[in-house]
């Protein structure tokens, strides 16, 4: 009865999860993607590109910072590197 009771628990427990990472976030009255496709598709819909002129800035300043080497698909690094991959972290500024 307990074990039925923990299962019943966990899965409310994910399904309410879910429900929170679905459902759109605002800040400051805009609307804020959870990844690239929505950024681009807030673009489209606002008829602007905020957000493809942030990202690409962004990109801009880790090339011009030469913060990463690119070794190409299939590159090996060696022994004394680390593989990171990047992300981007999309938020709004208060002025918007």
């Amino acid at each position: 009865m307990r074990r039925l009771r923990n299962y019943i628990l966990c899965h409310a427990k994910q399904a309410k999860l879910h429900s929170f990472r679905a459902k759109p976030i605002y800040m400051y009255g805009f609307e804020v993607p959870c990844n690239h496709e929505q950024a681009m598709a807030i673009d489209r819909r606002n008829g602007n590109t905020k957000f493809a002129a942030a990202e690409n800035a962004e990109i801009f300043m880790i090339d011009e910072f030469s913060t990463f080497e690119d070794l190409g698909l299939g590159g090996n690094p060696g022994p004394d590197y680390k593989t990171i991959r990047v992300h981007m972290v999309y938020t709004v500024k208060h002025d918007g």
